[in-house]
């Protein structure tokens, strides 16, 4: 039991580092754009991983909120 604990904080530790990778990415250069944006991004990941209305992975969370407008409101305006 305890190696599926270690294997489950490695994979959520690997997840952020792959977001880390791709913000790299970025063309965000002029300013503080890129701190204004690194914060709504963050706020956007915190508001998905406090959801508790459907039982999904971070990711496809992600790319429901992408797809669908209700479930984006509900996470948005906190509406079940």
């Amino acid at each position: 039991m305890e190696i599926n604990t270690n294997w489950l904080i490695n994979e959520e530790n690997w997840s952020s580092i792959k977001a880390v990778i791709s913000l790299e990415a970025t063309r965000i250069r002029r300013g503080n754009d890129a701190e204004v944006m690194n914060t709504f991004r963050k706020l956007a990941l915190n508001i998905v991983r406090n959801d508790n209305t459907r039982k999904a992975s971070m990711k496809r969370k992600l790319k429901m909120a992408t797809l669908d407008d209700d479930f984006r409101a509900e996470l948005l305006l906190g509406e079940s």
